[in-house]
């Protein structure tokens, strides 16, 4: 019994409790009714406990298979550092489309590791499917990191986005512009 949580031990407890505890009348002194509401009162009383023992021994697994994942896969032993490096390669790789909405989905850990490194958010890759309120949060959560824009094919809001845009010029770092992509950006 020694990888029992307080938790579980606590549930336990209060099982091994109800069951030394539970006080069945005699028919005779509460006759039949007060014998089937105290039998009642005790199933609802064993139907708690049993669902709170549930939910610990469901989290306990959540975490044994968090634990899993931990020390089985490699990506998991990385530090949060070598993490943050790997995915700013990812997101400034010319040849990959990746948006740090997509990193930061991947698990519990990744999400933590994007959302508190300003300058995975300093990447920002405008298509079609770019919504202005995205890249608004996109730039503030960059803070005052240098920004390296890639711009794919215009959008329907391409003038709400740009305007975004203009307003953190002196912080652009680059800014890449796929004309081959569709014409629409000349003229």
């Amino acid at each position: 019994m020694s990888n029992i949580s307080l938790t579980e031990s606590t549930v336990l407890a209060a099982l091994d409790y109800l069951m030394k505890n539970v006080q069945v009348p005699d028919a005779g002194e509460t006759g039949k009714q007060g014998l089937v509401e105290s039998i009642g009162d005790s199933i609802n009383r064993m139907a708690l406990v049993t669902e709170a023992f549930r939910t610990v021994a469901t989290n306990q697994l959540k975490l044994n298979r968090r634990r899993r994942n931990t020390v089985l896969s490699p990506i998991f032993r990385f530090p949060d550092e070598v993490l943050v490096l790997i995915f700013e390669f990812l997101l400034a790789s010319s040849t990959a489309a990746y948006q740090i909405e997509d990193i930061r989905l991947v698990c519990y850990r990744w999400y933590h590791v994007v959302e508190s490194n300003h300058i995975l958010w300093s990447y920002i890759y405008i298509n079609h499917k770019s919504k202005p309120q995205k890249i608004r949060a996109q730039v503030a959560k960059s803070q005052a990191t240098p920004l390296v824009i890639k711009m794919e094919k215009p959008t329907s809001t391409e003038n709400e986005i740009l305007n975004i845009l203009f307003d953190h010029i002196p912080r652009w770092q680059t800014v890449t512009l796929d004309l081959a992509k569709k014409q629409e950006w000349i003229g």
